[in-house]
This record gives C-alpha cells, structure tokens and sequence, in this order.
C-alpha cells in the first residue's frame, strides 16, 4: 500500500467514525426516557385557557424538601409568588392540604401542612388572576380577572379535571356575565350567588355552580355589596366600605328570602361562618353577633374582621392577626388602598368566655406580616393566610 492509498484509508476512517459519534449524540439528545413525556413549552390550545400537561411536577419552590429530608417550620412560607385565594382540603384519616392558585399565571398547587412538598395540580395560564374563591373540596373555584380593556372583569366558575391524583389536572368550565359586582360560591360548591349593579341599584341572584338556573333573591338601591356564604342558606352582605360614609351588615337567607340586620355605621366591615358574624366600624369595638339566639357580645380584640377567622366549633374559637399599636385615620380605606400596612400579633379569643390571649409575636419570631384572607383548619391545628405586604400564602402550626 502506497503512502497516498494509506492517507486516504485513514481520512475515511476518521470521517466514519466522527460521523458515527454525531449521530449518537443527535439521537441521544433526542431521546425521551421510558415512562415521562417530553416537555411542550407551547402548551397545548384547548378552550378556555389551555390544556395542561399530564406529569405532576414540583412547584420548584420546595425542591428537594420531603417530609423526611426537611422539617416543617412552625411559621411557613408556602408560596413563593403572590396568590390570588387558597382553601383547605380536608378529608377523613388524611392530613389537611392547602390548594392555591397564583396570582400571575393562574397555575394551581396543592402544599401537605405536614410536609414541604409541593405539588402542581394545573398549570392552564390565566394570566393576572386578581382573586379567587374555591369550594370546600378544592376541585370547584371561582375567578376573577380583567379583560384586555382593563375595564371589563371576567368571572369564570371552574372546575378541575384529573384522569387520576397523580396527574396534573384541566381546569374546566364557563364564563358568566360579565362586570359581576360580586360572586361567591357555597362551600361545598354547588351554588353561586352573584350581584349585578345597574342605574337603580343592586340585584341579587341564585343560581347553579355554572351560572344556570339564576333566581333573583335579592335587591337594594345601594349597588356595592360583597357576599360571602356563612352556611348552605344563609349569606352575609355588607356593603363595601369605607371610612367616610355609612355602611350596613346584613344576612340573607337564600331559602325565604328574608334580611336580617346586623349592624350599621362608617367603614363597617365583616366575615363570619356558620352561625356566626364578626363585625366593626370605623369608629367602634369589634362585635359578635350570634344567628341562633341573636345575642352580641363586644370584643376585646383591636382590629379588623378582614384579619379574623373562626374554628367551626360548636363554641368557636376567633384567631385574628391584630396590629401592634393602635388603627387610627381613615380605616378601613388607606389599608385597601396599600397606603399602610400593619404589622400583626396573632391573637386567641373565646367566644364563650370573652378571654384572649397572645398565641405568636410575630416579630420576635424575625416575621412581619399584615394579615388577610385567614382560614384555620378544623381541628384548629394550622392558621392559614395571605400576607398583603408581598401577596405570599403562609401557615402557622398551632398545636
């Protein structure tokens, strides 16, 4: 073999074998491993907002953490991006999980309290979710958003579809009316009740979880309300407040209609459950008012109803986030505004025996929080809220 036949062997050689490994290297690169699916970062177009993927998948805001590997802090930061509303799921011989749906992309995630998994249920995009409301179950919700006119708000009542508990799910469902004052769900999630606002007031209507078979229950020449539902009949109204004009507290009771008054005055505001209403005014004590006897009892709790919750106790326990210091100026306005923010204690108060006590200190714990939207589990174990200084979803284990 010459030396020109031998130089061409072994660039024929070397082309191979360099070919060869390219090859291998394009397909291995290609290739999906057995069991998972490869990711489609376009997502998939299916009405209304989008098909999700099918693997559950970590929220990445726990990575690593198990309940082995890490211990679950007293006082927890469960999300990392602001929420637009959370529930607790509780179910019979389980621990309670908290299910959230963030505020910039409408995706939804479940969090163990017992546990720092995170786990991700669906991840249609809704972009700018500005609030939301779920049944008791977690599996209904309701949300709300602007349309692109930056006017308009949507309200779209949902339901999320999983072929199994392992797989992320579909959110589902359909829009109702548009520019709906006010809707709110019943907490096992099959009814809704909504408020329209036109030249002569406000109507109020009943209707199924998917806005069909309304029935107009309720009306008022005043056109801002907000509405929650204290137990499957009854409905706490109260109209949107502020410190410089006079608002009212009432129940309604979808099954005849009637209203009860509870209380009236500047910047009065409320929530309650069961039986139950809490309630102030700008320029009052907080107060109680019980459904079943109609017996009211002053509070010695210095703070706001939006910072409270009730355990669903026969005799209920009142957790409230209270601000150090005193709430003085025009309330509750500058506080929705986000002109102030408060930095609160968390309080304990019997109903029963009218005695509170201080159950965390939150800055000597290092934290500082203005609290809203709280809920407890039912056990009264985990204190759940949203801190309106970041938009953050936390919980506080108790006992």
């Amino acid at each position: 073999m010459n030396r020109n036949t031998a130089s061409i062997l072994i660039l024929t050689i070397l082309i191979a074998v360099t070919g060869g490994l390219g090859l291998w290297y394009y397909l291995s690169k290609e290739q999906i491993p057995s069991g998972e699916e490869k990711d489609d970062e376009m997502g998939e177009n299916v009405s209304p907002f989008g098909t999700p993927g099918t693997k559950p998948v970590s929220s990445g805001e726990e990575t690593g953490a198990t309940e082995e590997s890490k211990e679950v802090p007293v006082i927890r930061q469960v999300s990392e991006q602001p929420v637009a509303g959370f529930t607790i799921i509780e179910k019979k011989n389980a621990s309670s999980t908290i299910r959230y749906i963030e505020q910039a992309t409408g995706h939804i995630f479940d969090a163990s309290v017992r546990s720092n998994l995170i786990e991700r249920v669906s991840n249609t995009t809704i972009p700018g979710v500005r609030e939301a409301f779920f049944g008791s179950t977690g599996d209904t919700l309701i949300i709300r958003y602007l349309r692109d006119d930056g006017e308009t708000i949507a309200s779209f009542t949902g339901k999320i579809k999983r072929a199994t508990t392992t797989e992320v799910g579909e959110l589902t469902g359909e829009f109702l009316q548009d520019s709906i004052e006010t809707v709110a769900q019943n907490q096992i999630g099959t009814k809704l009740f909504y408020l329209t606002s036109g030249n002569n007031g406000a109507t109020g209507f009943t209707s199924n979880v998917d806005g069909t078979k309304p029935v107009k229950i309720f009306s008022s020449p005043l056109r801002e309300w907000l509405a929650t539902w204290l137990n499957d009949t009854d409905i706490l109204l109260s109209t949107k407040a502020s410190g410089s004009s006079l608002g009212v507290i009432q129940v309604l009771s979808t099954k005849s209609g009637e209203i009860q008054n509870i209380t009236s005055g500047n910047g009065v505001t409320a929530t309650g459950k069961s039986n139950i209403v809490i309630y102030k005014t700008n320029n009052g004590a907080m107060g109680s008012f019980d459904l079943r006897n109609g017996s009211e009892k002053i509070l010695s709790v210095p703070t706001l109803p939006e910072k409270c919750a009730l355990t669903a106790e026969k005799n209920p326990i009142l957790l409230c986030g209270v601000p150090k210091g005193s709430i003085s100026g025009n309330y509750p306005d500058i506080w929705y505004q986000g002109l102030v923010n408060f930095s609160d204690d968390l309080w304990n108060m019997d109903l029963k025996s009218e005695e509170a006590r201080l159950v965390i200190d939150f800055e000597n714990a290092g934290k500082r929080f203005d609290i809203t939207s709280p809920k407890i589990t039912s056990d009264g174990a985990y204190f759940c809220f949203i801190n309106k200084i970041d938009g953050t979803l936390w919980s506080v284990k108790l006992k």
